[in-house]
């Protein structure tokens, strides 16, 4: 499977990135126009990639904002690994990175807290 560099050095296939562009171009259409508004056709144009990626991957378009969030979730995990493993969120060291990276990833969260108050899962 084809592998791409990310802005850090590290390898992601195909498979993610397509998923994350998706995501991406999804994430900027919803701050101009509501879910239910967002065409197939014109997400994919936006994610540059062809329209069958999306239902390869997806059955909804509700799906893309969970997968992506668990693609954001695997990251902290590996990232969480290189640090010792002796506070499990309670020493400074892990408080710090946990900070760091919802930052890092904040409007994915935000949009994932949007998805899930949509969907009235959250209030």
């Amino acid at each position: 499977m084809k592998q791409h560099v990310n802005e850090k050095g590290k390898y992601r296939t195909t498979n993610i990135f397509m998923k994350e562009c998706i995501a991406q171009a999804l994430s900027k259409l919803i701050e101009t126009k509501p879910l239910s508004d967002i065409k197939i056709t014109e997400l994919a144009q936006i994610a540059d990639v062809p329209r069958m990626t999306y239902y390869r991957n997806f059955k909804s378009k509700e799906e893309i904002f969970s997968t992506y969030f668990d693609i954001i979730l695997r990251r902290y995990d590996e990232a969480e690994g290189y640090l010792q493993p002796f506070g499990i969120y309670h020493d400074t060291e892990h408080m710090i990175h946990y900070f760091r990276f919802v930052l890092e990833h904040k409007d994915s969260v935000r949009i994932e807290y949007r998805a899930r108050r949509a969907k009235g899962i959250l209030r």
